[in-house]
This record gives C-alpha cells, sequence and structure tokens, in this order.
C-alpha cells in the first residue's frame, strides 16, 4: 500500500470539521507517502449517490452525527449496500455506545473528533482499507486467505466450532497473546479470556453474532498483562470441519484513555456538584445548561427549577441591557470578567462578580462556564467605608474630600453659597464645646431643610459651611441665596452667607474663593449698616 492512491469519501456537514479533516489528509500524505484523494459530501443521502456512482471509492470517513442519518442504523445500511468499502466513523468524545454500536453495525474503526492526528488517521484509514480487502478476499479465494491471514495486522485465530481450540493463528495472534505458537496451538480461545467470560463467549460465537464492538473483552497474554480486545467472528470451513475464525482488535489503549476520561468527567462533576463556588453553563443565547446547587441555592431555587431559563430572566429590568452586551462580548473575546446583578426568587438584589469563559467541543454547540462569587456585602461595605471618607463625622454633611470627587465630576453649570457662623467663638467660650457641636449639627440639618434635592451640604471646617448647587445660573444662585437669608431667623445660630457661579473653565477653589470675598463684603457692609443706625 506503500503507493496506492487511497479514494476516501469524507462525509461531514461541518464546513470547519471537514477543513480539519481535508487538512489532516493531506499533511498524512506527505509524510507516509500515500495520496488521498479525497471527495467531501455533506450528507448521507449524498453519499450514496457517490458510493452508487463512479469511479469506486476505498474508504468513508463519516460523522456519525449528520443530520439527514440515523445513526447507527446509517452504518449498517451502508456497509451492507457497499460491503467493499471500509467505513471508519468519527464520533464525539462522549459518545461511547455509538461509536462501539457503530463497529458492531460494519464500520472498521471510529475515530473521537478532535483526538487523533495526522499519522494515526493515515494508519486508521490504511488499516480499515486491508481490513475490508481483507474480509472479502477471505470470502473469494482461499488461496489468497493464506497470505493475507499470515500478514494482517490484526490477531486472527482459527478455533474449532465446538470444542473452541485453537487450530491456527497468524504471527499476530502469536506476538498479541506473547506465547510460542505451539503453546497457543495447544489452547482453547476461552483459556485467554479470564474464567468469567468463556460462557458469554461461546454463546455469543453459537449464537452466531459478530461481536466486532458488542462488547470489550479482556485478555490475559502469557506475561500476565490484561489486554483489552473486540472480536468479530465468521464461519468457516478448515481443513473439512466446522471452525470459526476469530479476528481482534487490540483497544487496549484506548479503553485506558476512555476510563481515564470517565474518571475525569466524575471527577468535575463531583467538583461542580459540591463546590461551594457559584457554577453554571449557558449557552450563547443565556439559557442556562446546568447549575450547581450553591448556586442554585444561593438565589433561592433549586437547580433544577434555572435549567433552561435565560440569564435575561434573571436579571433586575435596570440592569437588563447588560445581558446582551457580555453574551455579545464573550462571544467575541472568548473570555469575560465582570460583576451582574440577580435577583433572587424573592427579589433581593445580589452583586455576583464572575470569571467565565466560552468553550468549544466537537460535537457540541458553544457553551459557557461560568465562576461567580457574591460579593454583595463587600461592595456594600466598600461603599460605605467610601462614603463615610466624604462625610463629616460630627455633623453628617460632606466634607472637602467630597469636593475633589466633584469637581472630577460637576456638571457644566454650578454655584456654591459659602456660609459663616457669626459669633459661633463666643458660644462656645461661654457655653462649652458640646452645645457648640449641638449647634453645628442643628445647622446642618437647617441648610438641608432649605436645600433642593439635588443640592448638598459641605461642612469646610470648623463653623465654615457651604451649599453646593447643580445645574443653576447666577439669576438662580441669587434666588436661593436670598431665600437663605429670609429663613436665617429660623436657623440656630446667626450666620454671613457669599455665593458665585463658576465661570467657563474655572476651577472649583476660585469658585470658592470668589464666594469666600462675597461672603466677607456682605458682612462688612452689614456691619457697617449697623453702625450707621
Amino acid at each position: 500500500m506503500r503507493e496506492e492512491r487511497l479514494r476516501v469519501l469524507l462525509v461531514e456537514d461541518s464546513r470547519g470539521d471537514a477543513l480539519v479533516s481535508q487538512a489532516m489528509l493531506a499533511e498524512a500524505s506527505r509524510r507516509c507517502g500515500v495520496p488521498f484523494d479525497v471527495v467531501h459530501v455533506t450528507g448521507f443521502a449524498d453519499a450514496l449517490q457517490r458510493l452508487d456512482a463512479t469511479p469506486p471509492l476505498d474508504v468513508v470517513l463519516l460523522d456519525l452525527g449528520l443530520p439527514d442519518a440515523d445513526g447507527v442504523a446509517s452504518v449498517r445500511a451502508m456497509t451492507a449496500r457497499h460491503p467493499d468499502v471500509a467505513v471508519v466513523v468519527k464520533t464525539a468524545l462522549d459518545d461511547d455506545d455509538s461509536a462501539i454500536a457503530s463497529v458492531i453495525g460494519g464500520a472498521q474503526e471510529f475515530l473521537r473528533k478532535g483526538k487523533v492526528g495526522p499519522d494515526e488517521l493515515a494508519r486508521v484509514l490504511r488499516h480499515a482499507v486491508l481490513r475490508v480487502r481483507l474480509e472479502r478476499t477471505l470470502r473469494d479465494s482461499e488461496s489468497e486467505h493464506r497470505a493475507l491471514f499470515a500478514h494482517n495486522p490484526y490477531p486472527i485465530w482459527i478455533v474449532e466450532a465446538a470444542s473452541l481450540a485453537i487450530l491456527d493463528a497468524n504471527d499476530a495472534a502469536v506476538r498479541h497473546a506473547a506465547r510460542p505458537r505451539a503453546a497457543l496451538l495447544r489452547m482453547r480461545l476461552p483459556e485467554l479470556l479470564p474464567d468469567e467470560d468463556e460462557a458469554d463467549l461461546r454463546a455469543a460465537l453459537a449464537a452466531g453474532r459478530d461481536a466486532d464492538g458488542a462488547r470489550v473483552w479482556r485478555q490475559r497474554d502469557g506475561e500476565g498483562r490484561l489486554l483489552h480486545v473486540c472480536i468479530s467472528a465468521h464461519p468457516i470451513a478448515y481443513r473439512r470441519g466446522a471452525a470459526t475464525m476469530v479476528i481482534a482488535r487490540d483497544v487496549t489503549d484506548s479503553q485506558r484513555a476512555l476510563e481515564a476520561l470517565r474518571a475525569s468527567e466524575r471527577r468535575f462533576r463531583e467538583m461542580f456538584e459540591l463546590s461551594p463556588g457559584l457554577l453554571c453553563e449557558h449557552d450563547l443565547a443565556g439559557h442556562l445548561i446546568t447549575i450547581n446547587p450553591a448556586a442554585a441555592h444561593a438565589l433561592g431555587y433549586a437547580p433544577a427549577e434555572l435549567v433552561g431559563q435565560r440569564l435575561h430572566d434573571l436579571v433586575p429590568d435596570p440592569f437588563a441591557a447588560t445581558v446582551d452586551l457580555y453574551l455579545a462580548q464573550i462571544e467575541r473575546d472568548g473570555h469575560f470578567e465582570g460583576v451582574m446583578t440577580i435577583a433572587t426568587r424573592d427579589q433581593r438584589w445580589r452583586a455576583l462578580r464572575f470569571q467565565n469563559r466560552l468553550h468549544t467541543e466537537p460535537g457540541r454547540a458553544p457553551f459557557v462556564l461560568g465562576h461567580a462569587q457574591d460579593v454583595t456585602e463587600v461592595l456594600r461595605r466598600e461603599e460605605a467605608l467610601h462614603t463615610a471618607s466624604l462625610t463629616d463625622p460630627l455633623t453628617g454633611a460632606r466634607n472637602r474630600r467630597f469636593l475633589a470627587q466633584f469637581e472630577r465630576r460637576a456638571p457644566a453649570h454650578w454655584g456654591c453659597i459659602v456660609i459663616d457662623l457669626d459669633g459661633f467663638k463666643a458660644i462656645n467660650d461661654r457655653e462649652g464645646h458640646r452645645r457648640g457641636d449641638e449647634i453645628l449639627v442643628e445647622f446642618v440639618r437647617f441648610l438641608q431643610a432649605h436645600a433642593r434635592r439635588d443640592d448638598v451640604v459641605v461642612r469646610l471646617g470648623g463653623d465654615e459651611f457651604m451649599l453646593l448647587l447643580q445645574e443653576q445660573s447666577a439669576q438662580d444662585m441669587s434666588a436661593a441665596a436670598q431665600q437663605l437669608l429670609d429663613a436665617a431667623p429660623g436657623a440656630p445660630c446667626a450666620m454671613s452667607i457669599g455665593w458665585a457661579a463658576r465661570e467657563d473653565g474655572e476651577a472649583l477653589d476660585d469658585t470658592i474663593a470668589r464666594a469666600d470675598a462675597a461672603l466677607y463684603r456682605h458682612r462688612g457692609e452689614r456691619r457697617g449698616n449697623q453702625r450707621s443706625a
């Protein structure tokens, strides 16, 4: 087969998977020197039509998940209609049953998407073609049978139909059993299997069933190693007696790989179910595929109640638009980190900080694996600390640190009224600091009572205060200052005020300085009027 050109029919409806397979076949041709002529069709019906046409094909590389196919039944139909064409099926990683059943249905081999390279692909296709040709030749020619029997890469035994005594074995079978040929020919086939499997083997052969992939049989070699094989059995006439030809395929490595994958899946599922973290899987439309108990219980649900729901249904209305933005970005970038607000069953809002990643696996639609932590209380504490840092601890008014934040976010039009308490030092000296503190607290309440909802009361220090007025014209500022003066008789302490509206490009400190200057000017004018009176 070194120089032979192999004609491959690639049956794959996924354009991406088809391109990957074609690229691997091209690389396999380069490496092993066997050209692969590839014909690509996208459906099972198209595949049968192409097989019925000429020129003939050698091997079919068949996607088991075609929309217009019926899985294993389609494999049986194809192999029955074209027994001289090898069939190798491609399956998803987790679809062991279908893969094995396909081999029962007549496929020569199966491959797992994403787990095979060019060398392995070339080997499997070549061996599949060789196996089909071997079986065809065995049916057609006894003389050719001996040569193909002797050199077949798969272990083959000829056993007596009734006793299952081994009558002949090819070189591959001798190597596989790790026993001398003479010793092997003195044995019965069941002796290669554990004692408890003999009855099953005998029943399978007696019933005339092909055991090709129906189950994985255990076999011990001459060195005591436990091997795993799939076998097919064919009744034949051998030396004028009834016999059975048994062909074995060593699946020890693939069986171990499958067991490792299953163990890994079990460990992942246990971690998923038992993790105190909030874990879920969802599709790119936002539908929850799975959610672990910790996440479901944190939201007040059982996991089964949330499967199938959309993230949009769990996010409060004010944040609904963020879900579509998140889904678009994670589909584009493959990952996303952030904070999302979720409503619990009893409509309490919880903030979840998440780190999510997009996953793609053969045979499965893309999905997102998400991990989140409830940071609601953390954010509340952070917000409380931030608010406290901007708040005067005595009066509850804002402090000077707040002004720096305000300047960074201030609207285009704003102004301020600065207020000094008149005679406050004398009150402190006469009535004590405790009474002074009470007056400061009462004065802040007075200012808040005469401020608009968006106005901010600030304690600049000592007995100095300021009222920040947002989106105010100079005329509005003047009216607000006059209203404050009109209410002054109800204040806990006499006061002097000055105001200023921010000018274009003016810094906050410069606006306050102009308001201070107005305060001192107004205070001087008032005292001059009092002396004149």
